[in-house]
């Protein structure tokens, strides 16, 4: 019997440990271009095959300029962003801007759409939603 119950303490043990080890890891390696590339079979593709993620981006840094008390709202150098296309033209950009003179970094999420025309048209994206503002 004390067998039985070192055996599980030790399994118990052991279970816990592991989640400690590996869970950061497969956080952060989900979090990659590499997982991106790996599971992107997973996501939808853009229908005409064209991907326009940093397209995406510049539309909503001008948005986030539009709509932020500060015009000059820009974003934080050395800060990552993160794009992800949804499906029919709509892509989610997430990523820091600094919002005013106390150069606070402030997470904006926001959600365009690719209405059409050449890739160099001001008119071919619409502002689905913008949220400014989070720590």
């Amino acid at each position: 019997m004390v067998k039985l119950i070192s055996f599980i303490v030790f399994l118990v043990f052991a279970f816990v440990v592991t989640f400690y080890v590996i869970v950061p890891w497969v956080t952060a390696f989900m979090q990659s271009e590499s997982a991106d590339t790996m599971f992107a079979f997973f996501s939808s593709s853009e229908e005409d095959g064209i991907d326009r993620s940093d397209l995406a981006v510049d539309k909503c840094r001008q948005f986030v300029r539009a709509e932020s008390e500060n015009p000059t709202a820009a974003d934080v150098p050395g800060q990552s962003h993160q794009t992800r296309y949804l499906n029919d033209g709509v892509y989610a950009v997430r990523s820091h801007a600094t919002g005013d003179a106390s150069k606070e970094h402030d997470i904006y999420h926001c959600v365009v759409r690719y209405t059409g025309g050449s890739d160099g048209d001001e008119g071919e994206w619409s502002l689905v939603s913008l949220k400014l503002g989070e720590k």
